[in-house]
């Protein structure tokens, strides 16, 4: 893995620079990993909106016996697996895709 990160940094350093060959290299990886950082950005905005929505749960449950408990954790798993059927779709995408 290293061999391959040098040679990496040793091909992108144009004459011999390598301070250049880490610059671009390191931009080459962001870029690549920029899909993962908007697919992760979208995910907490996502857990920001629901956010209101488990205020008003954990208000309508405010007791802290087993019952109680209970059912905030249900209506919490509820309201999380809607989140997870929404994302449903691009997983079979993804699945086919990664198949063929």
């Amino acid at each position: 893995m290293v061999y391959f990160f040098a040679k990496s940094v040793q091909w992108l350093s144009f004459n011999g620079s390598i301070g250049l060959g880490i610059i671009l290299f390191t931009l080459l990886i962001r870029l690549l990993l920029m899909p993962l950082f908007n697919i992760q950005i979208k995910s907490s905005q996502k857990m920001q909106d629901l956010q209101p929505e488990l205020k008003k749960i954990q208000a309508k449950y405010p007791g802290k016996d087993s019952e109680s408990r209970m059912a905030l954790a249900d209506e919490t798993q509820a309201l999380y697996r809607v989140m997870v059927l929404t994302r449903m779709p691009v997983y079979f995408h993804l699945l086919y895709r990664c198949l063929l």
